[in-house]
């Protein structure tokens, strides 16, 4: 099971005593704690060396049933946990970076150099949001959020004048915005979820299909097609919950594949 909590941003632990699932990924701020425990060795006497903790960067005492991680800056770390020389769990976690400015100061940056650029993006962002809230289902959570930040980029990088640095430069300290200045401070699985989808969006480049809204829905199609193949990522539910719509206020927190495969 794993727990977070003491996020810098002050966002609500997402993980409770959560169960960990195999291949899905975990994600926590930079400075936020995530907390592991190993279940179904309570009150068992186990001979010394028996269960063996392998993490990067942390000298875990063996036989520990509980321990506290805390990584300061953007990583990927790996929790390896055998027993009796048995590998019994694997916990993938992600430490994103959300850069060091907000998106304004972004724009406004890029703006210096190339104006057209800073206009474009915005404009897509726009573009992305609107489309979503007109053409996918009311309650297609998990597929709205992954389409809007792929076609955003998409739509970018497929412009004459946007290079791929300058699309992740803002797109990227978009998520800093979700990290410190919105009103609702998100968890940090939000931002992982959102950079990969980010990155996947800017392969979908179509330089050439971006004049027209006939040529538009080429470049929708291909992010589409990535969806369905599984490349933007998505985040899961509870075992007990029903309803593969729901926001991601309702998830666990964990990550999977977008054709709901796991990540590992």
């Amino acid at each position: 099971m794993v727990s977070s909590s003491n996020a810098p941003n002050a966002s609500p632990p997402k993980y409770n005593d959560t169960l960990y699932e195999k291949g899905r990924l975990v994600s926590v701020w930079g400075g936020e704690n995530l907390t592991v425990k190993v279940q179904g060795l309570e009150g068992i006497d186990l001979p010394a060396d028996s269960l063996v903790w392998n993490v990067e960067g942390f000298d875990v005492p063996n036989n520990s049933l509980e321990y506290t991680f805390w990584w300061p800056s953007p990583r990927t770390p790996l929790i390896e946990i055998d027993l009796f020389g048995e590998e019994i769990s694997k916990i993938y976690v992600d430490v994103p970076s959300v850069g060091s400015i907000t998106e304004n100061d972004a724009l406004v940056q890029l703006a210096g150099t190339n104006p057209l650029a800073a206009v474009d993006i915005v404009g897509h962002g726009i573009e992305a949001r609107d489309f979503v809230q007109s053409n996918i289902p009311p309650g297609g959570n998990r597929r709205a959020d992954a389409f809007r930040h792929a076609y955003w980029n998409a739509l970018c990088v497929s412009s004459p004048v946007i290079s791929v640095s300058e699309t992740l430069f803002v797109t990227t300290t978009h998520e800093y915005k979700n990290k410190w200045d919105d009103p609702h401070v998100q968890e940090a699985f939000n931002s992982t979820m959102d950079l990969r989808n980010n990155l996947v969006g800017t392969t979908a480049y179509h330089p050439s299909l971006i004049s027209t809204e006939e040529n538009r829905a080429i470049i929708r199609s291909d992010i589409f097609g990535k969806y369905d193949n599984g490349e933007l990522w998505i985040w899961d539910f509870p075992q007990d919950f029903t309803d593969n719509n729901g926001a991601h206020t309702d998830s666990n927190g964990m990550l999977l594949k977008s054709d709901g495969t796991t990540i590992y």
